[in-house]
């Protein structure tokens, strides 16, 4: 995994908010998303996105 790419599923599985609401503010729905974490996910592809995603899912379910 890329750096942009840990960075984003570090945010994602300890924000202790909602995870589909900050997967939506990822998406630049809201402005509830550290800046460093912002620039990193749009620099990522759609698919390190999906990555992305199922990694942090696979982290809230399996703590």
């Amino acid at each position: 995994m890329s750096k942009n790419q840990l960075v984003v599923i570090k945010w994602l599985s300890t924000t202790g908010q909602n995870f589909l609401s900050d997967i939506v503010e990822l998406e630049g729905a809201f402005d509830g998303v550290p800046e460093d974490v912002a620039e990193a996910f749009a620099t990522l592809s759609d698919r390190e996105k999906i990555e992305v995603i199922q990694k942090a899912a696979n982290n809230l379910l399996y703590q």
